[in-house]
């Protein structure tokens, strides 16, 4: 009853309700009436959020064998809610979940395998493929990942599309999306845009915000429809307004003038170091380019050279190339300068990143 009362269907939505009905069950003793009730507490139904509760109860629950409340205690453990981040106690709840065949549980494993250090992709696609066939919507998105890019696993677009199509059909935005790219791209050498068209619109209607730009691509291309610029601009311009650092680029691009539409150079800067701030490297560089060359702005190699140091700490290509031209032309109070605000930029980023750090270190030396 309490499930019927947060989810509806039968009965109206009451999350008060619902919080009764758990709490009553949790009360006995019932292992999904904790791991229900601990769900209360972490979403706010019913009660005030409170995650430490929430961790009690899914111990509770995982200590009398509910899968759920392993997975659930796990989550936890994995991203640090109210406990210190403990990934081998994540694990080990994980195991114990995975064992019960919980397809979230296992698809987790993968991702530890796939983000954590070591890497290891052979064994994410391996869990990755196990939850999938469990019906695990994510797996499904993620072993249809490893087939299109061939991590893990051999390349093979046919097994990505089967993979997509699954995680599509039960509308995850993502699957939706990455499906218009391989037909964007070709699968088994069969273009086909008109298709591409309509995933990405399905995937911008469900509010994924790379659709816009996905959109605007073929709109300025003509590629499956008549070309429009207009119509172009207005979906790349949604897209970037809405945060998506790589609309964000390549509309500035456009507006440096690597497109159809007027060349715009101050509209150029302003979605560039948009994009450079979510400290997207080639956004970097182009950014770094056009303040050492004045495109649209005063000419600020201080602030040009910072960037291309920071897009270099992310090994990219043309900083490098750029760090040379930029040492045999600027002083080197200039070269000092901007390589200091590089350091800052990095320290003060809101993710700290150490390994770009110890790569601004080697540079200065």
């Amino acid at each position: 009853m309490g499930k019927m009362l947060v989810y509806g269907g039968y009965v109206n939505i009451d999350y008060d309700r619902a919080f009764h009905y758990f709490k009553a069950a949790a009360d006995t003793g019932d292992a999904d009436g904790l791991t229900s009730l601990g769900m209360c507490y972490v979403d706010g139904y019913g009660c005030e959020k409170n995650q430490a509760t929430a961790n009690y109860l899914f111990f509770m629950a995982a200590e009398k064998g509910s899968a759920q409340g392993q997975y659930n205690l796990a989550w936890s453990f994995h991203h640090g809610l109210d406990v210190e981040q403990d990934i081998d106690t994540a694990i080990q709840f994980y195991c114990q979940a995975a064992n019960q065949k919980h397809a979230g549980a296992i698809r987790e494993l993968g991702h530890i395998c796939e983000f954590g250090s070591p890497q290891d992709m052979v064994r994410a696609a391996d869990f990755y493929t196990q939850a999938a066939e469990l019906g695990d919507t994510i797996a499904e998105f993620d072993i249809g990942t490893c087939y299109q890019f061939g991590t893990g696993v051999n390349k093979d677009i046919a097994k990505s599309a089967m993979y997509y199509s699954r995680a599509a059909d039960k509308n995850y935005p993502p699957a939706i999306l990455n499906l218009g790219m391989l037909h964007q791209e070709g699968i088994d050498g069969n273009i086909d845009y008109s298709k591409a068209m309509s995933y990405f619109e399905k995937a911008a209607q469900l509010g994924h915000i790379k659709a816009a730009g996905s959109i605007g691509y073929l709109w300025m291309y003509g590629l499956g429809v008549i070309k429009d610029i207009d119509k172009a601009l207005a979906f790349y311009e949604a897209g970037a307004i809405s945060g998506e650092v790589i609309t964000q680029y390549n509309l500035g691009l456009l507006y440096k003038g690597l497109g159809e539409i007027p060349q715009d150079f101050k509209k150029a800067l302003y979605w560039l170091k948009k994009a450079a701030l979510q400290d997207f490297a080639p956004a970097q560089v182009d950014l770094g380019i056009m303040l050492i060359k004045g495109d649209g702005t005063e000419v600020n190699e201080v602030e040009g050279f910072k960037w291309i140091c920071v897009a270099y700490a992310k090994n990219d290509e043309r900083a490098e190339d750029l760090l040379n031209y930029c040492k045999n032309t600027m002083s080197l109070d200039k070269l000092e300068e901007g390589y200091n605000q590089a350091q800052l930029h990095v320290a003060c980023a809101k993710t700290k990143n150490v390994s770009t750090s110890d790569e601004l270190t080697t540079l200065k030396h």
